[in-house]
């Protein structure tokens, strides 16, 4: 998986835009733009940097092109490696609301550590 693969993942799954990024990060919207639309071979290691700290990964497993999975520092996935469907599955199940939850609970037959609506 290509620089550009994994940086177009990660802002799918954060969903920001490259204007977004840029401002989170301080990289110039044009350094941003140009990793898309030129090869990502030419960024300066302080770009990885900037890139891979706001998107809690390491700098290894973001810029080797060898590493199909990326590898969390910090968030919900630090020293978790899933795969992005298992990414989404967690991040939509964050997203829903209780009563969907809840089902998704009883449908795996998981304990739901969450509060009864009735307050038992």
């Amino acid at each position: 998986m290509t620089i550009i693969e994994k940086l177009v993942y990660l802002m799918e799954q954060t969903g920001e835009t490259r204007t977004a990024v840029s401002e989170a990060t301080g990289i110039p919207y044009t350094t941003i733009q140009n990793i898309f639309v030129r090869s990502s071979s030419d960024l300066r290691i302080s770009t990885l940097i900037k890139l891979c700290d706001h998107f809690h990964v390491t700098l290894d497993s973001f810029a080797r092109s060898d590493v199909d999975e990326l590898e969390y520092t910090s968030g919900p996935y630090k020293k978790t490696l899933l795969s992005s469907s298992e990414q989404t599955l967690i991040l939509t199940m964050r997203n829903s609301d209780p009563v969907t939850q809840d089902c998704v609970y009883r449908l795996l037959k998981i304990e739901n550590d969450m509060p009864d609506e009735k307050g038992a």
